[in-house]
């Protein structure tokens, strides 16, 4: 969470084995109200053939990342959370240029494509300022390209959550109550017979109680559906 100076780092990282690393975070306040904070990257990595043998023991890759978060912070015990990102990554394995499997006579290729998004946020607010009721909600979106030699498989893998709960106390009880629900959806593009759709709502309930200065009890439940 940003502080009340800004904040700017930069890192730049190399190996011996070809890896580069650069990451940029910054943090600013933008009002009494609003802050914000970056933090991007780019990463690469050389394919390593450590023995010599034609096979790269480390793949070859191509990194960029990026997440901006914002926070508000309304007074009154109202604060709201959001945050996005993205990642996109290219990776590469199997034989190096020039070289083949000893078995077949032929290059092989693993590869792996990913491009992964997301969202996310939170709020949080008092009623008759007794009672916390927080609201969240989270969703991501990530498509794979894998290669093996000859062979493509392609995905698509969704994930949704969300969850609203309130929060109080009354006497030595101190309460939590809520409902939640979760879709998780995989979409695999040339093997169709793995798909699969999950939809899993909830609700929980916790009581923290206070018997002594020195001895508490807690009980909860949930179920999910």
């Amino acid at each position: 969470r940003p502080g009340s100076e800004p904040v700017h780092e930069f890192l730049v990282n190399r190996s011996t084995l070809g890896a580069t690393d650069t990451s940029l975070f910054v943090s600013s306040q933008l009002s009494s109200r609003w802050s914000v904070s970056v933090l991007g990257g780019g990463h690469w990595q050389e394919r390593n053939d450590r023995n010599g043998d034609g096979w790269a023991d480390l793949a070859g890759y191509t990194r960029g990342i990026a997440r901006p978060r914002f926070f508000w912070d309304g007074g009154g015990g109202r604060t709201a959370f959001l945050t996005g990102g993205f990642t996109y990554e290219d990776r590469e394995g199997g034989t190096l240029p020039g070289s083949v499997l000893p078995a077949t006579g032929a290059p092989y290729i693993e590869a792996l494509d990913t491009r992964r998004y997301d969202l996310g946020g939170s709020f949080q607010f008092l009623v008759r300022k007794r009672y916390v009721v927080t609201a969240r909600a989270s969703a991501s979106s990530a498509y794979h390209n894998h290669r093996f030699g000859e062979v493509r498989e392609r995905d698509h893998h969704d994930l949704l959550f969300t969850e609203l709960a309130i929060r109080g106390s009354a006497g030595r009880h101190t309460w939590v109550a809520g409902v939640a629900a979760e879709r998780d959806a995989y979409r695999p593009r040339d093997v169709p017979r793995f798909e699969y759709t999950y939809t899993t709502p909830g609700v929980f309930l916790q009581d923290d109680i206070v018997i002594a200065p020195w001895f508490s009890l807690s009980a909860s439940a949930r179920a999910d559906f």
